[in-house]
């Protein structure tokens, strides 16, 4: 088993605007009847991970923190993009490029203007 990390933004964000930062050598959209579109790329062999992007609506989110503090959040729109580390590849070896994935999303001044 992997380990799998996923950066949610809140918003009505194009998956291929987020896609084309992520995996910039192009996504596969899944065909399941009655599933939201799912855009994944398996960048498994070039660098240690899988990256799927998905949204969703009417989300629902929580966690605690350190001193037990609960955190709520429900977005009415959502985008998430889940990276799937393989669990063969050494997390000091992939951590980086997911970061700096993620680093893309998170500074790219068109997706800060819809968020």
């Amino acid at each position: 088993m992997g380990i799998e990390y996923r950066l949610t933004l809140a918003g009505n964000i194009p998956l291929e605007d987020l896609a084309s930062l992520v995996a910039p050598h192009g996504v596969e959209e899944s065909t399941l009847p009655g599933y939201p579109r799912l855009l994944t790329a398996d960048l498994g062999e070039e660098i240690g991970y899988t990256v799927t992007v998905s949204a969703g609506s009417s989300g629902y989110f929580d966690a605690e923190d350190d001193d037990g503090t609960q955190w709520e959040w429900e977005p009415d729109t959502y985008t998430n993009i889940i990276f799937d580390l393989r669990k063969n590849n050494p997390p000091e070896d992939v951590v980086p490029t997911m970061v700096s994935a993620v680093a893309r999303v998170l500074t790219n001044p068109l997706l800060v203007k819809m968020v």
